[in-house]
């Protein structure tokens, strides 16, 4: 046969309350994996936004980059300008031409071209050409000697047609040269070398973006500077944000690193994000804790009913079977002509039968003196006749609605308080009395009575008892009866309704309960 074995959880587990496994399981299956997730998506959306910008911030550098490729190729395609001028070419040529006829054709050929070259690319700053074939100074733009900042020619000598060496020298007060070479008619030999001086920040600037938190650096022989609107600085910083892209530009002789803290979330976002976060859970475990006080309620008030059911069921047979019991005894009682025994067994059991077999909890006051009379005789039976007692109760009164037990406990109070040892003749009176508030009912005894000290204190029982919801039965010298008829009086009929004593020692003591209208 295969054993099957219940599952055994921690023995921590089975000592928690019903409400602290019910937040044990919301913690662990719904608040932890509502929180993971939250910081998971958290990360998550960051890196997706982060990678977002990132592209976007890629496409405007390679758009600017294209943009920065095509003024680069305007300044080095600006030779065709002298290359296809042959007017430019004889003039360089120094053929056998006569001051005038130079001054003419510089006036009119070669002027125009360079201001309209000037004028029209902002990034030129000036134009250089130097002559390779004549030794005289030529007019304006031309040089006759080698200027030292530029390169040494013979580097440009090995230049060939639309080939472009670019110079940029940061620490020469940033000089930018573009060096181009113009060839004869047959591009058989070089006639001139036209140097182009380049505004280096108006050409860098177009690489600079103003936006917070972009920062552009450039490396240029071993040393780091960083871009900005003004121009380049020298940067001796730290980088710790992003790597962008990075930019190859051999014409500065330099690479270009773009870095940027593109983070969505910065750190100082991260209390303004996870506090409604946290918030949201705090309210989402309120109304939970609500829901579960709730449940909680319903679960124990269901066990409870079922419980009383249960137990109701159960009693149903009790009395039946202790009524029956005890007839049968009162039977074996009178078979041997034991009329006391067979009498005190019969008040018994109207008694009991009175406070078993009613489910009602409530009765007449018919019903309640006729209890409270088979009791006394009962104790008549015990105590002999030092005690008797008295019932006045007017026929319209007998109907009167009221809460089952009313009278019972007073009565019984009377009997074992009221009197000591050595009392004589014990009497007991039960009246009741119809007044403009309803029915007052009187139980009267003969006894000791109480000192002002005692009444007072029971009186502050009564009224401390109601305020305190009946949270608490304290223990008086009556015990917990009267306080408990006291409050159900109230409960039935209103709080101005209740039990009042009165009494003061060697003159008895009478309880007044008062009671309304049901």
């Amino acid at each position: 046969m295969k054993t099957i074995h219940a599952f055994k959880g921690p023995a921590w587990f089975y000592r928690l309350k019903t409400m602290q496994r019910l937040w044990f399981f919301y913690a662990l299956f719904f608040l932890l994996p509502l929180s993971l997730w939250t910081v998971f998506y958290y990360f998550q959306l960051n890196k997706n936004i982060s990678n977002k910008y990132r592209n976007y911030y890629r496409e405007i550098v390679t758009d600017r980059f294209s943009l920065y490729k095509d003024r680069i190729n305007d300044i080095e395609s600006s030779i065709e300008l002298f290359q296809q001028n042959y007017y430019f070419l004889d003039y360089v040529e120094d053929w056998n031409m006569s001051v005038a006829e130079r001054v003419v054709s510089f006036n009119i050929n070669i002027r125009p071209l360079v201001e309209y070259m000037l004028s029209s690319n902002e990034l030129l700053d000036d134009i250089f050409i130097y002559s390779r074939r004549s030794r005289r100074i030529p007019p304006y733009y031309f040089i006759n000697e080698w200027d030292k900042n530029f390169i040494a020619q013979d580097i440009i000598n090995p230049l060939g047609l639309k080939e472009a060496l670019w110079q940029y020298r940061i620490d020469s007060g940033g000089l930018f040269y573009c060096y181009l070479s113009v060839f004869n008619k047959d591009f058989s030999s070089t006639l001139a070398d036209v140097v182009l001086s380049v505004n280096a920040s108006k050409l860098l600037g177009m690489l600079y973006m103003d936006i917070p938190g972009l920062r552009i650096l450039m490396v240029q022989a071993g040393k780091t500077y960083i871009l900005g609107r003004e121009g380049i600085n020298i940067f001796s910083g730290e980088i710790k944000s992003n790597h962008i892209q990075e930019l190859e530009l051999p014409e500065f002789g330099a690479v270009l690193y773009f870095f940027n803290d593109i983070s969505f979330f910065s750190k100082e976002d991260i209390p303004d994000i996870l506090i409604p976060v946290f918030l949201l859970f705090a309210l989402l475990s309120s109304v939970i804790l609500v829901s579960f006080r709730l449940i909680n309620d319903a679960y124990r008030a269901e066990l409870r009913s079922r419980d009383a059911r249960y137990y109701a069921l159960q009693a149903q047979l009790n009395p039946h079977f202790l009524l029956n019991s005890l007839e049968n005894i009162r039977m074996i009682a009178l078979m041997q002509h034991d009329d006391e025994t067979s009498g005190l067994i019969y008040k018994l059991a109207r008694i009991m039968s009175y406070s078993l077999r009613q489910n009602n909890l409530v009765s007449s006051l018919a019903k309640e003196i006729e209890n409270c009379r088979n009791y006394l005789e009962l104790c008549i039976m015990r105590m002999g006749n030092n005690l008797s007692f008295t019932i006045q109760c007017p026929d319209e009164l007998k109907n009167f609605r009221c809460p089952k037990f009313l009278l019972q406990p007073i009565v019984e109070n009377a009997v074992e308080h009221a009197f000591d040892f050595h009392s004589g003749k014990k009497m007991i009176s039960i009246s009741a009395d119809k007044n403009k508030k309803g029915v007052a009912v009187s139980v009267a005894d003969n006894g000791c009575g109480m000192n002002p000290e005692q009444l007072e204190g029971l009186r502050a029982s009564l009224r401390d008892f109601h305020e305190k919801d009946g949270e608490e039965l304290p223990e008086t010298r009556h015990g917990i009866g009267i306080l408990n008829v006291h409050e159900r009086i109230k409960i039935f009929y209103g709080d101005e309704y209740g039990i009042e004593v009165d009494s003061s020692a060697g003159a008895g003591t009478v309880f007044t309960l008062k009671l309304g209208s049901p």
